[in-house]
């Protein structure tokens, strides 16, 4: 076949297959060089035009480089495709450790700015401030649910010791870690919530101080009103210590109704006054028009001595279309006409009734009945609906009738000397000691010391 060609011919493929050859050797060295597998424990890449770049890391950076676990440089490597290694034989030293990325030059570009802005980040901060302890409750949330929208929110990281590691009584120390934007952030909202729960701080001091004096019947109501054990009401002390109550109601001596002074009985004033702007509007009412009534319902209703709304229990029904009511909260009674009373809003329940029945412990009446006269200087004695503490403190507890009802020792602090209300009945002729030691009757010299008052 070759004798068939001409002389150029023959010069062409002379010199065209070494040149070939050499071009496919050339061509599978050049591949053969190209190809690189990676390590990646998942599958084997094939990176094509490798190219290799070189940062130097600063020491306390490599760590976020790094992230927890290796979730950082991995999401980085996935992102990319490219390969990251921090080189090992520095590692001991002080300066920036090295880390080598390969990879498609596209590739390695882009896993080279993901790290440069991790470097370039600032290092995180760790800021300390006291919080009250009563703002930590509205901080935290219910199961930390507050905290933990703070935390997304803001993107910061926040730690409030509990109760058992703080040293503080009235302050919790928070701690916020992350960058000074996110500090800031977490910051400001952290007292927005302080802020918050101290307005509703005032709100119920502004409620308490600005209590009505309400002025009771004396005369109780035929009907048997409800006992302590009947009732959802508030924590009774422990025997024996004193606390700060305010006589709210009163038939008699061995018969009356006090409130116990806590942050309940101050979510009471604050409830009424929601209760009073509630019912006093028009529309309200006649959504909550009480259609069927019957006795142990507790409705919304007026009082006919002031211009609020108040809970109350029926205890009956009386002539001309009035209903017998119990005011869980005071120990009033009062006749209301049906249509004045309402449905209670359901969340007007929450609160536990604050009304406690009681006997004043160590004294009875001289006859079978206590005298108006004896009536009214305990009512005065007791600053009765006035709003004014008294200390009390429980002694036990008496059967009255059907009903057992704790006694309690009544003593007024307010003035240079203390006053032992039943002492003080006694002296003035109007009951008849009933106790045998005389520990509990006042001191001239010794003046009682108000406690705290009670959280329940």
């Amino acid at each position: 076949m070759l004798r068939n060609l001409s002389t150029s011919q023959k010069v062409a493929i002379a010199v065209a297959v070494p040149v070939s050859v050499a071009l496919l050797y050339l061509l599978f060295k050049s591949r053969d060089e190209e190809f690189e597998y990676s390590n990646r424990p998942e599958k084997n890449l094939v990176i094509k035009h490798q190219t290799s770049l070189e940062i130097k890391v600063p020491r306390e950076k490599v760590g976020a480089v790094i992230g927890r676990e290796g979730c950082v440089i991995n999401k980085i490597r996935e992102a990319t495709g490219a390969r990251l290694k921090f080189m090992d034989h520095d590692k001991n030293e002080d300066g920036p450790r090295l880390l080598v990325i390969t990879g498609k030059p596209s590739s390695a570009l882009e896993a080279e700015q993901m790290v440069h802005k991790i470097v370039s980040s600032p290092v995180p901060l760790s800021v300390e401030f006291m919080v009250p302890v009563q703002a930590v409750g509205r901080i935290l949330g219910k199961g930390g649910a507050n905290v933990r929208s703070i935390i997304r929110a803001s993107g910061a990281k926040i730690r409030i010791p509990r109760e058992e590691e703080s040293l503080e009584k009235d302050f919790r120390l928070c701690t916020i870690r992350g960058t000074p934007e996110e500090i800031a952030t977490a910051k400001a909202m952290i007292e927005e919530e302080i802020a918050l729960e101290e307005e509703k701080k005032q709100r119920l001091a502004n409620a308490s101080a600005n209590r009505k004096q309400r002025n009771p019947d004396k005369a109780a109501s035929s009907s048997a009103p409800l006992t302590v054990a009947q009732l959802e009401q508030v924590r009774f002390p422990a025997h024996g210590d004193f606390f700060t109550i305010y006589v709210s109601a009163v038939e008699h001596p061995n018969h009356f109704w006090m409130q116990i002074i806590s942050t309940k009985a101050s979510e009471l004033d604050l409830m009424v006054e929601e209760m009073t702007e509630f019912y006093n509007q028009a529309r309200n009412q006649e959504s909550h028009t009480a259609d069927s009534l019957c006795t142990g319902d507790i409705v919304a209703s007026p009082f006919e001595h002031d211009t609020s709304w108040y809970r109350a229990k029926i205890v009956g029904f009386l002539e001309e279309g009035k209903v017998d009511l119990y005011f869980v909260d005071y120990g009033d009674y009062g006749a209301v006409p049906k249509e004045n009373l309402c449905k209670l809003r359901a969340d007007f329940l929450s609160l536990p009734f604050q009304a406690i029945e009681c006997s004043l412990a160590g004294i009875e009446s001289l006859d079978e009945k206590w005298p108006e006269e004896a009536i009214d200087v305990f009512d005065n004695l007791t600053y009765c609906a006035q709003w004014q503490p008294l200390m009390a403190r429980m002694m036990g507890y008496e059967r009255s009738g059907p009903k057992t009802l704790p006694c309690v020792d009544l003593v007024d602090t307010s003035s240079e000397e203390d006053v032992n209300v039943a002492a003080e009945l006694v002296k003035r002729g109007y009951g008849r000691d009933t106790t045998v030691s005389s520990a509990r009757k006042p001191t001239a010299d010794t003046k009682m010391k108000p406690q705290s008052t009670l959280d329940s």
